[in-house]
């Protein structure tokens, strides 16, 4: 987790450690890398280093897993306000291996490369997701427009967005962590009345949700036990990061 690399601050240099303790300690989700470095005491360019060095190709990036770590750390405290912050680290890596070995149960390798082959063929790709999903489904738009996908968030259609459905190629991303909020069901009846591809990535086996779907990825199953919405937060960094993975990776071509 990113901060736990920033706390541990291994091969940092002074200069990225300065860096990591400030945004240990301050909220930077709206703050821009040269104003990072300015209150870091530290340049733009040695933030934008340190965000190469853990792994992340922008600053932006950084930015939104930075908060998807917060996020979960926040309800693991949530969840256990008694236990300390050694306990807490301890059974976030449990909820963490258990989550990603659970959604690897539900995954294939042919759904996986169906969905990646019709991202990088469509010319418009449409991400929905409400409430606890939209966070995760501007975060996987991010990354489809970080490496040149015409990706855009879209929360509810409209009936602009509606008429217009069919002027490109494009597909369809829904999100739901339920697989029954009526909003995404109600977008994904539309879309299948036009046709339109649809990959659903949904929990509780896609729920009612399944019968629209192009596609199906399913989600972690103990998304409904008590940590539930943790492994949900997971199960969905976990299956976004292997779609862009495969995807900046070139491990398929764009024909």
């Amino acid at each position: 987790m990113i901060i736990d690399r920033l706390t541990e601050e291994k091969g940092f240099t002074e200069t990225d450690k300065a860096i990591a303790r400030y945004i240990r300690i301050h909220d930077i989700e709206h703050m821009t890398s040269s104003e990072l470095g300015r209150r870091a005491g530290a340049s733009q360019s040695a933030v934008i280093r340190l965000v190469n060095k853990l792994g992340m190709a922008t600053y932006r990036q950084f930015q939104i897993e930075l908060q998807l770590d917060k996020s979960l750390r926040m309800h693991l405290m949530d969840q256990f306000p008694v236990i300390g912050a050694r306990e807490a680290e301890m059974v976030a890596l449990t909820i963490f291996q258990s989550t990603v070995y659970d959604t690897n149960q539900g995954l294939s390798a042919a759904v996986l490369e169906e969905v990646c082959a019709r991202l990088l063929k469509a010319e418009v790709i449409d991400c929905f997701g409400a409430g606890i999903s939209s966070l995760f489904t501007r975060m996987f738009v991010f990354h489809l427009q970080g490496i040149g996908l015409n990706a855009r968030y879209i929360e509810v259609p409209s009936e602009m967005y509606m008429s217009h459905l069919e002027d490109r190629p494009r597909m369809a991303v829904i999100f739901s962590l339920s697989g029954e909020n009526q909003t995404m069901v109600d977008a994904a009846r539309i879309l299948r009345e036009k046709n339109i591809y649809t990959a659903v990535i949904a929990g509780n086996e896609g729920s009612e949700l399944r019968p629209l779907a192009s596609i199906l990825l399913t989600l972690s199953r103990g998304i409904h036990s008590d940590s539930g919405k943790r492994n949900y937060d997971i199960s969905c960094l976990y299956v976004c990061h292997i779609i862009y993975n495969l995807l900046e990776g070139g491990i398929l071509q764009h024909k």
